[in-house]
């Protein structure tokens, strides 16, 4: 939606497209359990496959923040659901952060 437009700045875009990626993702999924009685039984290690990072991904979020992070990690391997569930693990919720190694501020309590 904001790419074609340019409607959103560049630093808001890669959040939106993690947003977006999301709700498709999971959306997906609801659909086709929800259609195809007995296809998570039949095709149970595609589905993992097509869709676990994201499920993963968003429960990691909540159990580490109690928030549904959204990131947007460019990974040069393709593995950027796993780089995303890495810095949450690792306590980071920067969102504008630019890979899972990047720096995890901590607060002083």
């Amino acid at each position: 939606m904001a790419r074609p437009t340019d409607k959103a700045s560049v630093r808001v875009r890669p959040r939106l497209d993690a947003i977006v990626d999301n709700i498709f993702s999971v959306a997906i999924l609801f659909f086709l359990l929800s259609s195809y009685p007995g296809l998570a039984s039949r095709h149970g290690v595609a589905l993992a496959v097509l869709f676990g990072g994201p499920v993963i991904y968003l429960l990691v979020s909540w159990l580490q923040t109690r928030r549904l992070l959204m990131f947007h990690f460019s990974s040069d391997v393709g593995l950027s659901r796993l780089e995303q569930v890495i810095f949450i693990l690792r306590r980071g919720v920067d969102q504008d952060a630019p890979h899972m190694f990047a720096l995890v501020e901590r607060s002083h309590e």
